[in-house]
């Protein structure tokens, strides 16, 4: 549980970069809904961009984030399209996902978890590995 708490916490601190493939080619942008539920990471999203659609196709994903120190992390994971309702009320108490939500029923809000985990780090040079399930 150590490692997904120090992997939670680090993708918090900033926006990571979430990449997924369109058309064989790597398509990055930043996602900013990391959420610890139930031992996995979540990350909420509109049903109708570019990015769900591309998960549903592909679901082998990439993130990575770096910090003015320098230090960053990088994941490689498959993206699992959920509809969990617990997971979606949790994303409401945030205000960006109750203004563009309004509701777990809207058929507009996707949620993700990963799986099959593997997390590389480095701080001041030292490189840490480990996975999540």
């Amino acid at each position: 549980m150590e490692n997904l708490q120090r992997t939670v916490a680090f993708l918090q601190s900033g926006i990571p970069i979430l990449c997924s493939l369109e058309d064989g080619q790597p398509f990055c942008r930043p996602i900013g809904s990391t959420l610890e539920f139930d031992g996995r990471i979540w990350f909420c999203m509109n049903t109708e961009k570019l990015m769900f659609a591309q998960i549903q196709k592909h679901s082998a994903i990439s993130l990575c984030l770096c910090l003015s120190d320098f230090s960053w992390m990088r994941l490689n994971a498959k993206a699992n399209i959920s509809d969990n309702l617990q997971v979606k009320e949790l994303y409401l108490q945030r205000e960006y996902a109750k203004r563009g939500f309004k509701s777990i029923n809207n058929p507009l809000f996707g949620v993700i978890f990963l799986s099959n985990v593997f997390v590389e780090y480095n701080k001041n040079g030292v490189k840490e590995r480990w996975e999540l399930p």
